[in-house]
Parts: structure tokens; sequence; C-alpha cells
């Protein structure tokens, strides 16, 4: 062999590793995809496949990328997490339908897992990538259809924008999931600015052609947390002072909460939420501690579904309580709501420190994200939708990746387990 050769084979030895490892990148981004837009079902794809079999597929491509991964670096366990999961098997014993149950917890412990294999090798700008590709193809699809066929992809009863689903409140949740992506995905060039502002405003305009009012709401938090933060790096002055102009106008939005709802076209009931809230209360203190047992949705014939239906005046069957933390409480009681707000405060938190500490920009998708499910779940279910808990672990498993090791949050015995071998102290991998 001549000294000639020598560079050769070990270039030809780098390009196969680059191929490699950008075949990885592109199907943990795959794995992303699926999880987005298979759990999230398609109102004309409603009994051709389970959630389970999407969790399934996640955790498949997922591995498979993993098994052939160069990165394999140690990311701690969220201890609150594996607490909120063996409870929600543990409910399963006192459930109304324990086959539920356990069907149920199984798919989202597939879907954490599965979320914690990408998150362990795969870079988080794939993550948020993929998260922007899947929420352009549920838009993509949905305008099609809207072309195609308008009395399918419109909600009969508003004419809001419903696209591929039956319910618009369905498509703008899916929205309002991609929307903190595009607004922080890292792009370079004009051409990717202007792809990037291009998405978050398509994005937008479907939240508003929804015409759901509680999903306008949660668009406008996300892009006042965004841009709030983004002063706040720059000119901490300027952001404390917009933040302090948010709370005001959020206090005085409480004091004024009627003319609000007026104004939204709301009734005093928000359209008949206060009379579920009213039967849930009522079956939490039946059940405080441990709650009814945990399922994705209320199980029909169950008592807190019987309670609640008792309370609305016509009788009516609903499925879950309308608002994320009482529906943790009513089916988990108060040990489970307890555990979901430390995930809620560590998610924050974790996602701040990460993204205050880097310019990356990209980070500041962990607490946006966060901020999108937290505040989708005053008036509707967030991480109990299945699509939504896939998200919430993807933050959460990044979060314990990221998280600097000589940070406060990440010497906590009570939170995490194990220390990231992902970073030296004071700094974060490569995302």
């Amino acid at each position: 062999m001549t000294d000639s050769a020598v560079p050769r084979v070990s270039r030809s030895g780098t390009q196969l590793a680059f191929v490699k490892a950008q075949l990885d990148e592109f199907l943990f981004g795959l794995a992303v995809i699926v999880g987005f837009v298979g759990l999230m079902e398609p109102r004309h794809l409603w009994g051709r496949y389970s959630i389970l079999e999407s969790a399934l597929a996640v955790l498949v491509l997922s591995l498979v990328a993993w098994r052939y991964s160069p990165r394999r670096p140690r990311v701690p366990l969220l201890l609150p997490l594996g607490g909120l999961l063996l409870l929600m098997a543990a409910s399963a014993l006192w459930s109304y339908a324990s086959w539920e149950t356990v069907r149920d917890v199984t798919t989202y412990a597939i879907l954490a897992l599965g979320a914690w294999v990408i998150v362990r090798s795969a870079r988080l700008q794939t993550v948020v990538l993929a998260i922007v590709v899947a929420g352009a193809l549920v838009l993509g699809a949905s305008t099609a259809l809207l072309l195609v066929s308008p009395a399918d992809a419109l909600f009969y009863e508003t004419s809001g924008f419903q696209g591929i689903y039956g319910n618009r409140n369905t498509l703008a949740f899916v929205m309002t999931l991609a929307l903190p992506a595009a607004l922080t995905v890292r792009v370079s060039g004009w051409l990717g600015a202007i792809a990037k502002f291009a998405a978050a405003t398509a994005f937008l305009i479907a939240i508003g052609f929804t015409l759901s009012k509680s999903s306008w709401i949660v668009a406008a938090v996300v892009v006042l947390s965004w841009i709030g933060l983004g002063l706040l790096r720059r000119r901490r002055a300027a952001g404390i002072l917009f933040f302090g102009v948010l709370a005001l106008g959020a206090a005085l939005a409480m004091a004024n909460f009627s003319r609000v709802l007026l104004l939204l076209g709301k009734s005093d009931t928000i359209n008949g939420r206060t009379g579920i809230w009213t039967g849930v209360l009522d079956a939490i203190a039946q059940r405080p501690i441990v709650g009814f047992g945990w399922s994705r949705s209320w199980p029909a014939g169950s008592p807190h579904s019987e309670r609640v239906s008792q309370e609305l005046a016509a009788g009516h069957v609903v499925f879950h309580a309308h608002n994320e933390l009482l529906n943790w409480l009513v089916t988990l009681g108060v040990l489970g709501a307890v555990l979901v707000l430390v995930l809620y405060v560590f998610a924050v938190c974790a996602g701040i420190r990460i993204w205050w500490g880097n310019q990356q920009a990209v980070f500041l998708w962990l607490p946006i994200t966060a901020v999108a499910v937290i505040a989708r779940g005053f008036s509707d279910i967030s991480e109990t939708n299945a699509q939504g808990w896939f998200v919430f672990m993807l933050v959460l498993a990044s979060c314990a990746k990221y998280l600097p090791v000589d940070s406060r949050i990440a010497r906590s015995r009570v939170l995490l387990s194990g220390r990231s071998e992902s970073a030296e102290p004071g700094a974060v991998p490569r995302p």
C-alpha cells in the first residue's frame, strides 16, 4: 500500500460515517413524524389502526436508529415521571375498566420509552425540525381536503376549519404543538428564514380559521412567551417590563372575566365547561387520594363519568374533564396531580435554564412547548392526549439530557437519577 492510498481510505471512512450519521438522524426524525401524525387519528382512518400500534411503530423506528447510532450518551432518568407511570399502572387495581387502563398505560409507557431513546441519540434540531415537517404534512393534507371536499374539512356547527380530523379543536391542538417548533427551529440563510416564517405564519393562520377561541389564547400565550423570553435575553429590563405588562393584562382579564367571555363569544358556563368541572369536583371528593383509575378517556359507565353526566342538564356523556389538572385529580387523585405539577415545573424551569446558558435558539423550544402544553390544559386535555403526551415526553427527556450537570436542578436527587454524560460542567452538548 502506498502512502497516497492512506488518506483515500481515511476519507472514504469519514464519508461513510457521515452518511451513516445522517441516516440515523433521518430515522430518528421519521420516528418523531410518525408519532406526531399517527397518534392523532385522522377522521377517515378511524378504526384502521390503534394508538398502541402507532406507539409501537415509534419505538421500533427509534430502536433501529439507536442500534446503529454512534452517539449513546447517558441520559438521567426523571424520577417523578417514573413514579407517575407506576401510579398509572397500579391504578388498574381499582379502575372501573382495568383492561383499558392496562392497555393505555402500556401505550403511554412505550411512548415515553420511545421519546427517551430518540432524545438520547438524536440532536434536538432533528426533533424540532421533524415536528415542523409533521405539522406541515397535517396542514397540507387538511388544506388539500378543504379544496377537494369543503364539507368534510369544515366543522358543521361553526364552519371552523377541522381539516383531516373530526373536530376543529383537534386540528387547533396539533397546530399549537407544531407552532413552538416553527418559531425556534434553527435555519441558515435567507431562504431558511423565509421558510421558518412561512411555517409559523401558516400554523397561526390555521389556528385562526379553526375558530377555536381557547386555541387562539394558547397560540397567543406561545407567541408572547417566545417574544418575552427573547427580550429578556437581549435586554433584561425590557423583558421584565414586557412580562409585567402581560401579568397586568392577565389580572385585568380575570377581574373582568365575564366581559372577556362575551368578547370571545362564550357563555358564562364557558360552553358548558363549568358544569363539567362542578361534576368533576364532586367526583374528586369521593376518591381524593388515588382517584378512580387512569385511562386515556373515561370509560363509559364509570363512576366519575356518571357523576359528571348527572351534573349536565341534558345528561351528556363526556370522556374527560376539559381541564388537565382536574383530569389527573379525578383519575389519579392528589398523588397523581402532584407528580404532574412537578413535571410541569421541571419542564419550564429546566428548559429556561438550558436555553439561558446557550446561544442556540433551538433550545427555546423546550420551555415554549412546555408552556403550550400547560396552557392548553386549562380548558381541555393536553398530555392526556397521546400526541400531547409524546411531545411532552420529548421535552422532558431533552431537559434531562441538556441540563448542565453543575446546575442546581441537575444535582437534585429527588428529580433525576444518575448524571448525564453528554455535557461537561457548565456546558451542554451540541443540539
